[in-house]
């Protein structure tokens, strides 16, 4: 009986032709595979039945025959769950990184304009007005206090911090046109409120206070919608990518990927369609779409208003001009203002003659009014950043992700983890239900699509509460910038003021004139400081401004004169002029050259307008002229004492994917505790996840390309040696005429024989460059949607970019024109894949340089890090004897057929590392536009003659070497491959600290490194203790 039993149990599991479309061709009977993925991911063995048994217990797989308990159903619905959601936090982790750091950033560039602003204009009038300034500075510091109150808390209105201003100004400065009377609170609260009446009549300051009310409002209402909106977008993205799945949600998830596990076929992925429909069902109604589109068209449009018509750092850098002006129209009008006041307030009561001012000392008199202008300190803004810089990198890194909500399904589904490559689609799958086609029809994303969803019930009724909640302060985001770019602060406008509040922005461009403009006063007016009482009467006669005591711009023109005034005004608008030429962020230094002694740094301003960046991390390609970046990073850690995240070695375990583990001394668990590294330059293949376990996010990356021409004859002469398909070849030329009769992927060493810039940066490879077998270098090659899969949590560093994070559609070229490929359609390989690869390497690296234009791209390094040209004035390194350095060689000017046609085949071959010198050599050329050509020939002139002198001064013979003359180890390179090695022989007779610097210049990586090593972990010596 118990025979019996066990064949009807077993006859279920014959196989047989099965229901129809998309069940079943043929079924698995043994457990063992699904035993071994389980156990392998930590699951006790004995949960796990030993063969197949009924599945009437489980709740979500189907119950034909199973290899689960219900306690492994469970934790796989469990597990799946938290795959599927690590995946959705992953795909949008750029999202959130970009706009965290562009938040930073442009906080830190405005906040940096109103200190600088404050410093500057305290400078100004402190030589301009003396002791009379120095005695009224809170009013002005004050003034900047209640800015920044505004900038962070928007707690009171700009409105009232800009008349309480003036208003205090006029109080302080009335007095001191009649210091023969005295003026009691009363009166001056009556001056104040005769100068903020409904009929204006009473202007003291002219119109200054108007246009500075214009230009400070407008910039920092649009300033500080702008850091909300950054904010708020990420913090909306955050929540929104961490939201918890609804239980119809996760019984899709678990039949996804979970029930193959239970049916014993884990290695059968699941079908695409299924992914997708799953995909679809769970994110979309979660999504932002519509209000995501409409939210980055205002942040991007507010961001041109911020650096464009609504400067912040105009504004701010104008108000030392208002309000000099101010003062002027306050001395030339003094007669006609006394007189009004007199005839309102009453004249004040005479003060005793002991008390009056007494006339300045004669050696003020004669002070020249010149050295008001000269002011020894600048402006500057936080690391040098521009605000052009900053939005146009905005502009580039949100442009491409306007369509990231309706595509996310589509990243998910790229994932190996949760469906089969797009490639695969002719092949078997899981359906659901067993092996075969999935047939139902892929849904959209919108809600009468997702009706029809054959595998999650989509509740039909509105969004969520959370859903509504998160769109809804997206949408107060989006109204707020909209206001915000025409002038107007939403949150503190009074419900009686006219609806175009002061954001009309048709009369804008005169403000930015001096004198009067046609614009209309604000429609509510200032009002005066709080007092009681009410004002005194008197009489008397007034004074002019002449007798104001310490020399100031307005007793200098009473003392030369009323000719003079016309001159003191020009005088006026320069120091303005001035202030904003010197106080601009866009005047990074530029450091000069001067060689008296060759080894000696050059000279420095004495304050530089941008702080250096000291946290980098370099890419250092192979055969790309990489060791001479290398040897500059070196030299300047080492001069700084930066602390540099090296190898246990001299590479990070290439050719496999980077590891923070490989860093030497990295220990997550301590923490905080653990000192930070500054510098991660040595070779790898780029891994971004674990990059960033071990660097900032808002470290600085950059690379260096090369020609794949030139890099193909360079890596086929070093590693001919190492790379079976170059050793087999007699050479190149045979090489490249039939490649594939000497390359074999996954073969030893032939990453180097085909795209090693490709496989450098890290990127998935087309199947023609992987092995039937696999990767031969775990862990195994990424997809385009695996790549750099990121760490969930609270830490900034895991919210970077996916490579596929979806764009919007990314524009390919073909026949001319350009076309628009889906994100579905693209296969590995294709020109639309390249194309997003290159996108997200855009959106990862700040900088490429190009080996053709090597000195070019030293300059454009420098201005990025805010180095000076001394930090990347080096000696070449790692060249090959008989290697040619110069020009690129993409125009093939100059070149035998012969060599045009070995250049176009080895380009051919090398067809993705082709795509990417090109799309990196153009990016060079933009960044040239951006800096200058001119200014970049003068620099590079200046980076030759500073190498040329340094290489006549350190080295015998003025230049490289080859090995046989180099008898230090210290200085001789590792000497590699069929080609010689080149290295440099210090000259003799060099003082001390001239061999320092030479050492540096002249050090080969490989020891170099070994020194670093030596210095950030030296050696420990065990003394034994004698008994």
């Amino acid at each position: 009986m118990s025979a019996l039993r066990s064949l009807l149990l077993l006859l279920p599991l014959c196989p047989g032709p099965g229901p129809g479309p998309g069940s079943e061709a043929k079924v698995t009977r043994s457990c063992t595979e699904t035993r071994q993925v389980l156990g392998a991911r930590g699951y006790s063995l004995s949960l796990l039945p030993p063969a197949v048994i009924s599945g009437e217990h489980l709740r979500i797989c189907p119950q034909e025959y199973t290899c689960c308990s219900s306690e492994i159903e469970q934790r796989l619905t469990w597990e799946t769950e938290s795959i599927f959601r690590s995946l959705v936090e992953e795909s949008g982790s750029f999202l959130v990184h970009t706009l965290d750091v562009r938040h930073r950033k442009f906080d830190e560039v405005f906040r940096e304009v109103l200190s600088s602003t404050e410093h500057s204009l305290t400078l100004l009038f402190h030589r301009s007005y003396g002791r009379l300034y120095s005695q009224h500075t809170p009013i002005f510091s004050g003034l900047f206090s209640r800015l920044r109150d505004y900038y962070e808390s928007s707690s009171e209105g700009l409105d009232d911090a800009l008349m309480d201003f003036w208003a205090q100004l006029l109080e302080r400065t009335f007095p001191l046109l009649h210091p023969q009377y005295i003026f009691s609170p009363d009166y001056l609260f009556c001056l104040t409120r005769l100068s903020s009446s409904a009929g204006d009549s009473l202007k003291p300051f002219g119109d200054s206070p108007r246009r500075l009310h214009l230009q400070i409002t407008r910039a920092m209402v649009a300033a500080r919608a702008f850091i909300l909106g950054l904010e708020t977008g990420r913090d909306v993205v955050s929540e929104t990518l961490k939201v918890p799945m609804k239980e119809a949600c996760r019984q899709a998830v678990m039949r996804l990927t979970g029930c193959p596990l239970c049916r014993g076929v884990p290695s059968l992925p699941p079908c695409r369609g299924f992914c997708l429909n799953v995909a679809y069902g769970c994110l979309s109604p979660q999504g932002l779409d519509p209000d995501w589109g409409a939210y980055l068209d205002s942040l991007l449009s507010l961001a041109e208003k911020v650096q464009g018509p609504f400067s912040f750092e105009g504004a701010a850098q104008s108000m030392a001009v208002k309000i000099s002006e101010g003062l002027m129209f306050l001395q030339e009008n003094s007669v006609t203002l006394s007189a009004q006041v007199f005839h309102q307030c009453g004249t004040p009561p005479h003060a005793p003659a002991r008390t009056r001012r007494a006339p300045a000392p004669r050696e003020e008199v004669g002070r020249l009014w010149a050295a008001a202008v000269a002011l020894e300190e600048q402006p500057t803004t936080a690391a040098g950043t521009s605000l052009p810089r900053l939005v146009w990198e905005l502009r580039e890194r949100l442009g491409r992700v306007r369509g990231f909500w309706a595509g996310l399904p589509l990243t998910v589904c790229g994932d190996p983890r949760m469906a089969a490559d797009i490639s695969q689609e002719a092949v078997p799958c899981w359906t659901g239900a067993g092996r075969g086609r999935y047939m139902s029809p892929v849904v959209g994303g919108s809600l009468p699509e997702q009706l029809d969803n054959p595998e999650v019930d989509v509740e039909t009724s509105s969004p969520d509460v959370q859903t509504r909640r998160r769109r809804l302060q997206l949408r107060t985001a989006t109204i707020r910038m909209r206001a915000a770019a025409l002038g107007r602060d939403l949150e503190l406008e009074d419900s009686d003021e006219d609806a175009s509040g002061s954001g009309g922005g048709q009369h804008y461009a005169d403000d930015w004139m001096a004198g009067a403009g046609a614009v209309a006063p604000p429609a509510r007016l200032p009002r005066p400081p709080r007092r009681d009482g009410a004002g005194g009467k008197g009489g008397g006669h007034y004074p002019s401004l002449c007798h104001m005591g310490p020399l100031s711009p307005t007793r200098t023109m009473c003392l030369r004169g009323p000719r003079s005034l016309g001159v003191a005004l020009a005088i006026f608008m320069t120091i303005g002029f001035a202030l904003q030429f010197w106080g601009g962020p866009f005047q990074r230094r530029e450091p000069g050259l001067q060689l008296q002694q060759p080894w000696a740094r050059s000279p420095e301003p004495a304050v530089s307008s941008c702080q250096p960046l000291q946290r980098l991390v370099f890419l250092k390609t192979h055969k790309s002229g990489s060791s001479s970046v290398l040897s500059l990073l070196h030299r300047y850690g080492d001069r700084h004492g930066l602390r540099f995240a090296l190898p246990v070695r001299y590479q990070f375990g290439y050719p496999r994917l980077f590891q923070a583990s490989r860093v030497k001394g990295y220990r997550p668990q301590d923490g905080d505790t653990q000192p930070p590294f500054h510098i991660l330059c040595h070779h790898m293949r780029f891994n971004l996840k674990e990059v960033l376990q071990v660097m900032p996010s808002d470290s600085f990356f950059f690379s260096i390309v090369r020609d794949p021409a030139a890099l193909a004859r360079s890596a086929f002469s070093y590693y001919k040696s190492t790379s079976s398909a170059f050793h087999k070849a007699p050479s190149l030329a045979a090489f490249l005429d039939n490649p594939r009769a000497f390359y074999r992927p996954g073969a030893r060493g032939d990453h180097y024989a085909r795209n090693l810039l490709w496989f450098d940066f890290g990127l998935p490879l087309p199947p023609e460059m992987m092995t039937k077998r696999g990767n031969p270098h775990p862990p195994r090659e990424p997809t385009p949607q695996q790549l750099h899969v990121l760490p969930s949590g609270p830490d900034p560093r895991a919210h970077t970019l996916e490579p596929s994070a979806l764009f919007h559609p990314a524009a390919t070229v073909a026949d001319g024109h350009s076309q628009m490929s889906s994100p579905a359609s693209l296969n590995v390989g294709s020109p639309s894949f390249i194309q997003w690869n290159l996108a997200w390497l855009d959106s990862v690296f700040d900088l490429v340089l190009v080996a053709e234009y090597f000195d070019e791209s030293l300059v454009l390094l420098a201005d990025a890090l805010c180095w000076s040209l001394d930090d990347v004035v080096g000696f070449m390194h790692n060249a090959q004897a008989g290697g040619v350095h110069g020009r690129s060689t993409v125009s093939d000017g100059g070149l035998t057929a012969e060599d045009r046609q070995l250049t176009a085949r080895a380009r051919a071959w090398n067809n993705l590392d082709w795509a990417l010198y090109v799309h990196f050599n153009h990016s060079l050329w933009v960044r040239i536009k951006q800096y200058g050509q001119r200014r970049l020939e003068s620099a590079v002139a200046q980076l030759r003659a500073r190498r040329e002198a340094l290489a006549k001064h350190c080295l015998v013979g003025g230049e490289a070497l080859e090995p046989k003359y180099i008898t230090d180890r210290r200085f001789r390179p590792f000497q590699f491959g069929s080609g010689k090695v080149l290295g440099y022989v210090l000259r003799s007779g060099l003082s001390l600290q001239d061999r320092e610097e030479c050492e540096r210049l002249a050090t080969p990586e490989l020891q170099y490194k070994d020194k670093l090593d030596a210095k950030q972990f030296p050696p420990t010596v065990s003394l034994s203790l004698k008994t």
